[in-house]
Formats: structure tokens, C-alpha cells, sequence
């Protein structure tokens, strides 16, 4: 059994390595957020049904930037994404949580629990942190707090 316990821990590694990147769950569990593509990412697939992601990024502050913007340079975030990957990015439709794509994931792939897991948790770190997608922590539940509006309180 002691391949349980190295999935377990692979699957705690991966929940910490999403909080340590700004993914803050706030005692909750992070399957209960709700992935949401960003505005400008588009999607192709390629010969062998496999997806790549392209979204332009916005210029940032700075004379560099401002420069690149003026003489029409841009950078593009580009994701190649395997047949996991595509089918993951295919169910992030922003009112799917994280569990019903794990679930989904499980079930097409005929993975474990442990297995399905981890690849979700690693997919949704690797796109919020190329800024692809971003989670909505109270889509589900009706609460008030996202991680996009998360720190934004005001008195009253």
C-alpha cells in the first residue's frame, strides 16, 4: 500500500504548489472553484485532435512596452495542450467546478482518483499561472468572494 501513500502526497504537493501560486482556497476545498477562460484565449486544434491555446498578452508599464506597442510588436502566450490537456480546456466553460471536470476527466480516461486529481490540479496551476484562466472561488456556492475580485472589501 505504499503506492497509496505516494499519491496522497503527490496530491497534497500539488494543492500546496497551487496555493503557494496565488491560488488562495481559504480552508476550502479547491475542487469547489470554478475555472474561467480568459477574454482573448483562443483555441485550434491541430491534425491529431490535440489543442494549443493562443492569447495575446496586454502590454505592461514601461518604456519598453510602450515602444513594442508602437512599433506593433506582441507577444503571444502559446499552450500546446496532449489529449488530456484538450478535453480539460474543452469542459472550463465557467459554470463547470473543478470536481465535475475532475470527475469528467476520470471517467473519458479511465484514471484513479489520485490520478485524476493531481492531472487537474496541474492543469488549472499551469494555465492560471500562464494568466489562460483564472478561478471563480463562489460561482457555485453564491458567495461573494473570486479570485479575481478577492482583496476588493469596502466598509459599510
Amino acid at each position: 500500500m505504499q503506492s497509496e501513500g505516494i499519491r496522497s502526497s503527490a496530491f497534497a504537493k500539488a494543492t500546496a504548489d497551487m496555493q503557494e501560486s496565488g491560488i488562495r482556497v481559504q480552508g476550502r476545498d479547491p475542487f469547489d472553484a470554478v475555472p474561467v477562460r480568459s477574454d482573448n484565449a483562443e483555441t485550434r486544434e491541430d491534425r491529431q485532435s490535440c489543442g494549443q491555446i493562443r492569447m495575446r498578452q496586454r502590454p505592461g508599464p514601461g518604456l519598453m512596452s510602450r515602444l513594442a506597442h508602437r512599433f506593433g510588436f506582441h507577444r503571444d502566450v502559446r499552450v500546446n495542450l496532449d489529449a488530456h490537456g484538450t478535453y480539460y480546456w474543452s469542459l472550463v466553460d465557467g459554470r463547470r467546478d473543478l470536481r465535475d471536470i475532475e470527475q469528467s476527466m476520470r471517467a473519458k480516461f479511465n484514471l484513479d482518483a489520485d490520478e485524476s486529481r493531481k492531472a487537474t490540479l496541474l492543469f488549472t496551476k499551469t494555465l492560471m499561472m500562464r494568466h489562460v484562466l483564472h478561478l471563480d472561488l463562489g460561482a457555485r456556492n453564491g458567495a461573494n468572494d473570486t479570485a479575481a475580485t478577492e482583496g476588493n472589501e469596502h466598509a459599510e
